[in-house]
């Protein structure tokens, strides 16, 4: 999981378009290589993939910050137990999002054994 976290870091650290960040998603995801840190069409393909019957959402909330944010979680879980993040761009924000709720995902699987 140090790879993810690694990925987590470098998202939350992003303030746009980063070519390098985008092919160690490639690379992680082992995906061909896309300009995910601008497009929300392969970030979707990327959450939906790693996260089959995951809900996530982004919206714009220029009250507390960076202009977007965004959420995945689990089906049956509320959105208020989806952490929210925030970043410049859409893709962004679903990036990181997604990152997370893969960690936490892997996590929960480690701690129960599966």
């Amino acid at each position: 999981m140090g790879d993810l976290l690694g990925l987590i870091r470098r998202a939350e650290a992003l303030k746009g378009k980063d070519r390098s960040f985008d092919l160690q998603v490639a690379h992680y995801f082992k995906r061909p290589w896309y300009c995910f840190t601008h497009n929300i069409t392969r970030v979707v393909e990327i959450t939906e993939r790693e996260l089959p019957g995951w809900r996530w959402i982004i919206d714009s909330d220029f009250d507390r910050g960076p202009p977007y944010a965004a959420q995945v979680k689990k089906r049956g879980d509320t959105w208020a137990e989806a952490p929210r993040v925030f970043a410049p761009t859409p893709a962004i924000a679903l990036m990181l999002a997604t990152l997370r709720a893969l960690a936490a995902s892997r996590s929960a699987q480690e701690q129960s054994g599966d």
